[in-house]
């Protein structure tokens, strides 16, 4: 309102101002002569001639002065009037002047009558400007009458100039004049009606009616009315305002009427009207914008640079409880100091070394003792009302969202412990950055020894020494990102420490908002342990199966085996009363001997062997001279030998004593001859012992023996094995061995090519005595 009053009252000015300057310039212009009759003007020609300010000179029509008429005071080209009189007014005037005094001259010449132009002189230094007036005297003369018109130019360059600043006004602040004729019942407003009523620039004029039922708002018609008559009783700050409707746009108008005349019997009101809208519309944002403001859940206050508050909205008030004028109180006032903790001068001193910005996140407790975390924006602004600096706060209650926050860092510790402990190897790749690696849990440090540091935004081509794991590792990827889906595949891998593992690996694609393409996750796991079990699995379930063939196989042969002997023993021994002849019946006794002690050995062979899995047997250790075994052994077997085959102990001690069981050791060494012995039919059948540092090592080797297939070398020690179905035995005696062996804390082994012989071997730890 009050820029509006003070625009009003300049426009007054700049009209009383180009009223005088009117007067001014009609004064300067109008003519001098009074009608006086013509013995006046004979009488007194040579003192109004003196009296004139304008310089009369008498040219000819070359522009030869000849003559100065007036007086001397007039003559304003600089030189005397003694000097110029003879010379040509091309000699006394600029170029620019000349000429334009010369083209006047010639227009005279050429037209015979009397002509008006204007020139420039600069005299004392200062631009003046003057009108030169030229008649024809005589055929050979002019009369020139120059005029000194700088006064009256600038005067009418400042009304000129006024008039722009008036109209320039008038277009800013949307203003304009209007007339009401009562004679008309009409508008009248040529500058401003157009744009009002937007209409052509030709539409200078409405009916008062047409305008009030067409164009004025219907709620404001009645005191748009108010328009018509003057009232002397409203006050210089008194206006009418009412709203007028254009093509669906309302506009909002201002109105005073300054005056009403009669002209011809008819009234005249004489008013100005100013168009509002922009400054009603920035009214209503303000007070929107002011309820936005004091209805916003921030705290929104602004203080001066001595720390006072200027404004301050409604939930920050709240907040502090302060009921009174905000105002009165500064910055540094408050109880709570988390807005300016190093105080308000620190805190504005930090402004301007910051460019004007700081944000900052505090914690404080509110007067009912509600704790709050408050994140401020704090800006130094130019105030443009005052010419001064002010300082904005805006401060957003974010307490649950650092609540939120601090339960979501609390949950990705918790998943991130997660994550690194579980026995999977676990990462993430970006394909929008050349698959390059954004996690890798602690799972996978710990099998590939690389650590996240020297993974985490690298490629597979960086981190990986094997130029073709990283690309079969990149050909995954591509594809993955191409199907969509992979299925899960094994894959064998060298962990740190260089031994193979195999891991079972699933990739997939996780979408992200912000990310043009998904991202790559893969799992892996170490199925090492699994494939062993499941190899041993497999292996055992061969075994089992071949253990199953064997029982059954051993069944049958056990039947054959028994059957036989027994057959001969109850054969003979029924026929044995019958022969009365001695000879026949010693044979005959010791086929039923010999067939007895076949009987009895495999039914031991088959109780060792229960005896053995069961966990039953017995060990007993005792100090056992080796030699003297092994040549109780022979004197046992020599006698079990074929015709053409020899049994050599190869004794390497005179006396060797170790602790050991020398009846389970003697079994061992027996069944290793005997089938030795089954399946040797001439040469030699050698055995002994050698000490091998801190284990003592037995050897059977028959050297013409038939020798065993390589590839059963590894099945002989299992039960129920027997390489040749043709010759007897029950196929326990080697995994007897084998058993009693392995229980002395041994191993046994043998060495054979087919046709040429083999050698069992076994060791046990030599024990001192």
């Amino acid at each position: 309102m009050v820029r509006e009053e003070q625009l009003l009252k300049r426009i007054q000015e700049l009209e009383t101002e180009n009223e005088k300057l009117r007067t001014q310039l009609n004064r300067r212009t109008s003519g001098a002569v009074d009608g006086a009759a013509e013995q006046t003007r004979a009488k007194y020609a040579d003192r109004i001639l003196d009296t004139l300010p304008d310089m009369m000179t008498v040219w000819t029509n070359s522009g030869v002065i000849t003559e100065l008429i007036s007086s001397e005071e007039t003559n304003h080209v600089g030189v005397p009037s003694e000097r110029f009189i003879g010379m040509n007014i091309r000699e006394l005037l600029p170029e620019e002047a000349y000429r334009n005094v010369r083209a006047n001259l010639d227009h005279v010449l050429e037209t015979k009558r009397g002509s008006t132009g204007r020139h420039d002189l600069t005299v004392d230094g200062e631009l003046r400007h003057y009108e030169n007036r030229i008649w024809p005297l005589d055929r050979d003369k002019v009369l020139c009458m120059c005029r000194d018109i700088t006064e009256a130019v600038r005067t009418q360059k400042a009304m000129n100039d006024a008039n722009k600043r008036m109209k320039l006004i008038e277009q800013v602040v949307s203003l304009g004049y209007w007339f009401y004729y009562s004679e008309t019942n009409e508008f009248y407003a040529p500058d401003i009606l157009p744009v009002l009523l937007e209409r052509e620039s030709g539409a200078d004029s409405v009916n008062a009616d047409y305008y009030f039922e067409h164009f004025v708002h219907p709620d404001d018609r009645e005191k748009a009315r108010q328009l018509l008559h003057y009232n002397p009783e409203l006050g210089e700050k008194d206006y009418i305002e009412f709203r007028i409707v254009t093509d669906d746009k309302v506009k909002y108008l201002r109105h005073r009427v300054l005056r009403e005349s009669v002209e011809k019997g008819h009234r005249v009101v004489e008013g100005y009207v100013q168009d509002v809208t922009p400054i009603i519309e920035r009214y209503h944002e303000l007070e929107i914008l002011k309820y936005a403001v004091n209805n916003a859940s921030e705290e929104i206050f602004c203080c001066s640079l001595d720390g006072m508050f200027r404004f301050a909205n409604r939930t920050f008030l709240s907040h502090h409880r302060i009921t009174d004028d905000v105002a009165k109180y500064s910055l540094n006032d408050l109880k709570e100091g988390q807005y300016a903790p190093d105080g308000f001068e620190a805190l504005v001193d930090r402004l301007r070394r910051n460019g004007g910005v700081l944000q900052n996140t505090c914690s404080y407790e509110l007067p009912d003792g509600e704790s709050i975390t408050m994140e401020s924006m704090v800006y130094l602004l130019d105030d443009s009302f005052s010419d001064q600096k002010v300082v904005w706060f805006f401060c957003r209650d974010v307490t649950e969202r650092v609540r939120q926050g601090n339960e979501l860092k609390e949950l990705n510790r918790l998943m991130e412990a997660i994550l690194d402990n579980i026995p999977v190897y676990l990462f993430v790749k970006d394909p929008n950055d050349e698959f390059r690696y954004l996690y890798w849990n602690q799972s996978f440090v710990k099998h590939s020894g690389i650590p996240a540091s020297q993974v985490i935004g690298k490629t597979d081509f960086e981190i990986f020494p094997n130029p073709a794991d990283a690309a079969h590792f990149q050909r995954d990827d591509l594809e993955l990102l191409k199907r969509g889906e992979l299925p899960p595949f094994e894959e064998e891998d060298s962990v740190v420490t260089g031994q193979k593992r195999i891991v079972n690996t699933v990739k997939m694609l996780v979408p992200v908002e912000e990310r043009k393409l998904p991202l790559l996750m893969g799992i892996s796991w170490d199925i090492t342990e699994r494939k062993v079990i499941e190899t041993e699995l497999l292996e055992a379930k061969v075994k089992a199966e071949q253990s199953d063939q064997l029982k059954t196989a051993f069944l049958a042969n056990m039947s054959h085996e028994i059957r036989t002997p027994l057959n001969a023993i109850v054969g003979f021994a029924k026929i044995l009363p019958e022969i009365t002849d001695e000879m026949e019946r010693a044979s005959i006794i010791n086929i039923i001997d010999t067939n007895s002690d076949q009987l009895l050995m495999l039914i031991n062979d088959i109780l060792d062997l229960s005896k053995i899995e069961a966990g039953t047997i017995e060990f007993v250790d005792i100090p056992a001279n080796l030699t003297d075994l092994c040549q109780n052994i022979y004197c046992t077997l020599i006698e079990k030998t074929a015709p053409g085959v020899q049994l050599v102990f190869e004794g390497a001690f005179d006396n060797l004593v170790t602790l050991c069981d020398p009846g389970r050791l003697s079994q061992v060494i027996v069944n290793l001859i005997t089938n030795a012995i089954k399946f040797t039919k001439e040469g030699f059948i050698r055995y002994g012992y050698r000490l091998r540092e801190d284990r003592v090592e037995f050897y059977v080797a028959a050297d013409t023996g038939l020798g065993i297939p390589e590839d059963k070398l590894s099945t002989i020690f299992t039960r129920f094995t027997k390489l040749n179905s043709f010759i007897a035995g029950t196929g326990l005696g080697l995994a007897i061995c084998r058993m009693i062996v392995e229980r002395q804390h041994g191993k046994i082994w043998a060495e054979s090519k087919l046709g040429e012989g083999s050698i069992f071997r076994f060791n046990f730890p030599y024990r001192k005595c």
